[in-house]
């Protein structure tokens, strides 16, 4: 099946809109939360009557799922159904054979996207103990499926860009808006922000409004709109979420809201730095040097030093609690209009539930 970078999404999303089947695969909820709105919005645009986008976030009954991917668009109107099944492995796990099904087949209006943090190619997930008859059945009808998967589909990896992948990826996307950034802006940009595609989409826009009519963007332009300042309150924040102080952690928060991030802001660097310190603790548990978790992780040494210091006392249990929670706190400010008040107090109760238990 072709394979694509999230931050290569662009370049090929005709391909992925009209795609029966897109594997969305990685663990970085950023990178997944960007790529599941671009194809979205490609696949349905809401110009056309007939583009429909139905979710399923929990554990879905698959005829549910192929129900609604086999429903053509009402009276025949223009647009594309997509179907997006959040839990993929779960789903996978139970009904692969059913997916295969579909795959043979697939609805000629209806794009399926299954979220997944891998995709093993030798085998089907799950398997239960069995005989060497059943075992080679098994085996045949996963290969036939996977087959049929690169014919139908297409895969995006959803996994977190190392930081020279997001500095190529804001090259790139500075010259898509019009922009250029001097090699030294780029390097502040990214340090600043970290190789998190949703905030660095987010500075890159506020940067390109700051210079207007000039279409070179400085170090000292991105100093003035991404300050060190606003770096480390970021940073704060999900250090003082990872330790559960709240009474820390509010102000920070109040303070990014007031320098103009936004809900999905604060949310999108929470996890990337949640999911980045949970990373490097069971990398350090199970004896990994400092070098060798950056290397893994794609981070500079010296963050995954300053990461494993500022947080010698926190549990992997407590980040791994903490990486749902956001997870789903994501799901549900996709689905939710605020008012920027209102925003506020989500957000606190947002941050209670992470720094309480």
């Amino acid at each position: 099946m072709p394979t694509v970078k999230a931050l290569d999404l662009e370049e090929r999303l005709d391909e992925a809109a009209a795609a029966a089947v897109c594997v969305l695969v990685g663990d970085d909820e950023s990178a997944r939360s960007r790529c599941l709105g671009l194809i979205e919005r490609a696949a349905a645009p809401t110009e056309l009557p007939g583009s429909t986008v139905r979710r399923f976030e929990d554990d879905p009954e698959p005829g549910d799922v192929f129900d609604e991917l086999r429903t053509v668009p009402f009276m025949g109107l223009e647009g594309r159904r997509v179907v997006v099944v959040e839990q993929g492995d779960a789903f996978l796990v139970s009904n692969w054979r059913h997916l295969a099904d579909y795959v043979r087949r697939p609805s000629r209006t209806s794009t399926l996207l299954l979220c997944l943090s891998g995709l093993d190619a030798k085998g089907p997930p799950g398997a239960r103990a069995q005989d060497q008859k059943e075992q080679g059945e098994s085996a045949r009808l996963w290969r036939r499926f996977v087959k049929d998967l690169n014919a139908a589909g297409l895969v995006v990896d959803c996994r977190a860009p190392d930081w020279r992948d997001a500095k190529r990826w804001v090259r790139a996307r500075a010259e898509q808006i019009g922009n250029k950034l001097t090699p030294r802006a780029v390097d502040s940009l990214v340090e600043a922000v970290g190789p998190d595609l949703t905030a660095l989409q987010n500075e890159l826009e506020k940067l390109s409004a700051y210079v207007g009519d000039e279409t070179t963007i400085t170090e000292r332009d991105v100093s003035d709109i991404v300050s060190e300042a606003r770096a480390r309150s970021v940073f704060d924040l999900g250090d003082a979420v990872a330790r559960g102080e709240l009474p820390v952690a509010l102000p920070l928060c109040r303070n990014l809201l007031l320098r103009g991030e936004s809900r999905e802001g604060v949310i999108s660097s929470l996890a990337y730095q949640t999911r980045r310190l949970w990373q490097m603790k069971r990398l350090h548990a199970a004896g990994a040097s400092e070098k060798d978790i950056a290397r893994q992780i794609g981070a500079p040494a010296f963050a995954v030093r300053r990461a494993l210091k500022a947080l010698p006392s926190v549990s992997e249990q407590r980040l791994a609690r903490q990486v749902a929670v956001l997870a789903e706190a994501d799901a549900q400010s996709k689905t939710t209009s605020l008012r920027s008040q209102e925003e506020a107090v989500w957000l606190e109760s947002l941050l209670a539930r992470l720094c309480g238990g």
